[in-house]
């Protein structure tokens, strides 16, 4: 009879017969070379290649909801566990995850309570930073350009955060400077399109971007009107993408580290996998202010106009 090399005869754990899942949803075709999923993924593989699980990825092109094929997917595949990828749902669709019947771990989206485990940033003291690095430039003037309100904890934390900053510093909202919509770079140059479309009196001199994605699209409409950035307009984004510190002017943002979010969150959910009965995680991770050539005091508004004096 042939002997086997040791590696031959290591004994494989009954769990690696099934696969984690790695499983994210989208509202369109992710771009798998933005900094965001790529750097995620990495992690997440790094994370999983340290056990024996093999690693099962698949991506949708929709929101999770019950009638999706996402949601299928997790009923019917015979997954140990998965790691849900899903920054955009509703509050109400987070029940059905309930019925999935395997450990799961959110990623990028936090639920109140202890219904789920989940990693994700400390998004309120991420903006808390972006903003308090505005009014200590001297800016009162604030605008804020987000997301969806009503699908993303991200979004909510951050505009959350951005009000609580003006609140604590006495300024009143202007709802003239803020919108919420979209994490996109379209997205931002149309809100930048319509905020300095106002007259140069009424605009803000400070612009809170709740993504480097949305920053860089209102970069490109101060570049296209002739605003100068940051002598005119002050621009912060959030999450640090790798294009952020080239961009013309660099850009001020909040660092999100992708790739350590990624492994911890496959780290986590493996050992919800090995201790069923352990209880639900909730992990905060914690970011960092990345100050760069896209912000400077405001500008001094125009002086009146000059009376001879005489002797």
């Amino acid at each position: 009879m042939r002997r086997q090399s040791p590696a031959c005869r290591r004994k494989t754990p009954s769990r690696a017969e099934k696969a984690l899942g790695f499983v994210s949803f989208w509202q369109c075709s992710p771009n798998f070379s933005e900094t965001y999923y790529q750097q995620n993924l990495t992690g997440v593989i790094d994370g999983v290649t340290r056990s024996d699980y093999p690693l099962l990825l698949k991506n949708f092109q929709e929101i999770l909801t019950a009638q999706t094929a996402g949601y299928r997917f997790l009923i019917q595949h015979r997954l140990a566990g998965a790691l849900v990828m899903a920054p955009r749902m509703r509050r109400e669709d987070l029940d059905i995850l309930k019925g999935v019947g395997i450990p799961l771990v959110l990623l990028y989206h936090q639920t109140p309570g202890k219904d789920f485990s989940w990693v994700d940033l400390n998004n309120r003291e991420g903006g808390r930073m972006a903003m308090e690095h505005l009014l200590s430039l001297g800016h009162r003037k604030i605008g804020f350009i987000g997301g969806e309100l009503e699908l993303s904890s991200n979004a909510r934390d951050r505009y959350g955060a951005y009000q609580e900053a003006l609140k604590a510093a006495g300024i009143g909202e202007d709802p003239r400077w803020v919108r919420n919509g979209m994490f996109t770079l379209d997205y931002g140059k149309e809100i930048a399109e319509e905020l300095l479309s106002l007259p140069v009196s009424d605009r803000p001199t400070a612009l809170f971007c709740a993504t480097d994605m949305i920053a860089f699209g209102a970069l490109q409409t101060a570049r296209k009107r002739g605003v100068k950035v940051p002598a005119e307009l002050s621009i912060v984004g959030f999450d640090n993408y790798d294009q952020a510190a080239y961009h013309s002017p660099p850009l001020t943002t909040v660092h999100q580290p992708f790739y350590e979010m990624g492994r911890i969150a496959m780290e986590l959910l493996e050992s919800i996998v090995q201790d069923p009965k352990r209880d639900s995680q909730q992990v905060l991770i914690e970011p960092e202010l990345v100050v760069r050539a896209s912000t400077a005091a405001p500008p001094l508004p125009p002086s009146g106009p000059k009376t001879a004096s005489f002797k």
